[in-house]
This record gives C-alpha cells, sequence and structure tokens, in this order.
C-alpha cells in the first residue's frame, strides 16, 4: 500500500514511518536482509524529497541492495527476484524516486554501489538501458508491474540525462536512442499513465526530458504551442514532485 500515493498518505497520518524505523532496528530483523530491505523500501515511499536528503547515507546500504537485486531480476523471464520475490518494477521504484531527489544519488548507483559481481558505469548503464527496452515494449500490456516499471526506468534514464558526464553513453546507445524516440511521439505510452506517482513524470514528459538533454534531432512537440523543453535545475525537480509541471 505504501507504494501508492494515497496509501502512504494514509501511512503518513498514523505517523506508521517511526514504527518501521524501531521495527527495523530491532536485532532479529537488522540480520534478516529480506525483511530489513522490505523496511528500507517502505520507509522509501513514505519519505519526502527532503526527508530522504537528510538520510544519504543509510540510503548507500539500500542502494547496494537495489541495484544487486536488479541486476539479478533483469536475468530472470518474469523479472521477479526468487530469492526475496520482488518484480524488477518493485526496485527500479523506489530507484527513480531516490533519483529525482538528489543527484548524489545517480552519481553513487552508477560509479559506486557495491555489487556482486562488481559494477561500474558502462555495466549499470546498460542494465537500465536494456530493461526500458525491454519494457518498452511492454506498454500495451495489462499488467499494472509492466507499466510501472515502464514509468520507473523512463525517469531514471532521464535523471541521468541530467548530468553531463553520462550524456555520451547514452547518446552511443542507438537502440536506446530510438526506443525513447519512438515512445515518445506514440500515443500508447499515456495507457502506462494510469497510476503515476507524485514523485515521478509520466512517461512522454520523461521521453521528451531525456531527448532535449541530450540534444537529439527530432520532431516533438510538448504543447500546443510548440515550445521546446527547458533544461530545469534539481530544485526546479523538487516542485515537479509536488505536481507542477516539468515544463515552462
Amino acid at each position: 500500500m505504501a507504494r501508492h500515493d494515497d496509501g502512504a498518505d494514509e501511512y503518513n497520518k498514523l505517523e506508521a514511518m517511526e514504527v518501521i524505523k524501531k521495527y527495523q532496528k530491532r536485532n532479529d530483523i537488522a540480520h534478516n536482509n529480506k525483511l530489513s530491505l522490505c523496511c528500507s523500501l517502505a520507509i522509501a515511499h513514505l519519505s519526502t524529497p527532503e526527508q530522504l536528503k537528510h538520510d544519504q547515507k543509510d540510503m548507500n546500504v539500500v542502494l547496494n541492495q537495489l541495484l544487486q537485486l536488479t541486476m539479478e531480476a533483469a536475468t530472470k523471464e518474469d523479472f521477479t527476484c526468487k530469492g526475496v520475490l520482488y518484480h524488477v518494477s518493485h526496485l527500479v521504484a523506489v530507484l527513480a524516486k531516490l533519483f529525482v531527489v538528489d543527484e548524489r544519488t545517480v552519481d553513487y548507483v552508477m560509479a559506486h554501489a557495491e555489487t556482486e559481481p562488481p559494477s561500474n558505469m558502462f555495466s549499470t548503464f546498460k542494465l537500465f538501458a536494456d530493461l526500458l527496452i525491454a519494457f518498452s515494449s511492454l506498454i500495451t500490456s495489462t499488467d499494472p508491474l509492466n507499466q510501472f516499471a515502464c514509468i520507473a526506468l523512463y525517469n531514471i534514464i532521464w535523471s541521468i540525462s541530467f548530468q553531463s558526464e553520462y550524456q555520451e553513453e547514452l547518446k552511443r546507445n542507438i537502440q536506446l536512442i530510438d526506443t525513447v524516440k519512438k515512445l515518445a511521439m506514440d500515443e500508447r505510452s499515456q495507457m502506462c499513465d494510469q497510476y503515476k506517482p507524485r514523485a515521478l513524470q509520466s512517461i512522454k514528459k520523461a521521453a521528451d526530458g531525456i531527448l532535449y538533454n541530450l540534444h537529439v534531432d527530432t520532431k516533438l512537440h510538448t504543447s500546443k504551442s510548440k515550445r521546446a523543453p527547458i533544461h530545469r535545475s534539481r530544485s526546479s525537480e523538487q516542485k515537479d514532485i509536488n505536481g507542477e509541471d516539468m515544463y515552462v
């Protein structure tokens, strides 16, 4: 329930996050990776952007686990981790929210996360790119998990595209760019936006933002007035989380 904005709002009214944090500190829970991760994911869903920013040190451990499990899920036919039974959508949804909140999170996951086998910028970039391409082909799926994964992955790549050190690597992946172009102009992408968390942008806006940040030549129009999207700062993105439009 915490994955849905309405559910998170109700839990926060009951101050559930403090209860979860206390529960997570119990010795039996702290030494149980599955239950501890479940608590961390719930906390991430219930937290505001500011709360997440102030919890960066503890979040690095969670980021390591999220990337590790995403790597595992990506190798499965049903995109589900067998040990903890998390679908990849559950994992990338939290990563997408954390990426939007703080660009330091993007840098940590791309270049410093601790996984087995070890990951690096190139392997992590390929992981997200391959997943985005795979789920873009599932936009007409009636499975909400596939739709949710697609939204999250477009937001992840969009967040990465803001950072200059990763832009050339993104542009080199022709299949990724072609996929983003096609979906940006495909009205069917709106089918995936039936449920979109407040922290994330729609696929259309994320796709347009990716192409704009990478200066990709494409005939995209983001509004009836045909004005180009404006490259926004991370502080501006914080406003977008509260429901304002990404573009001016």
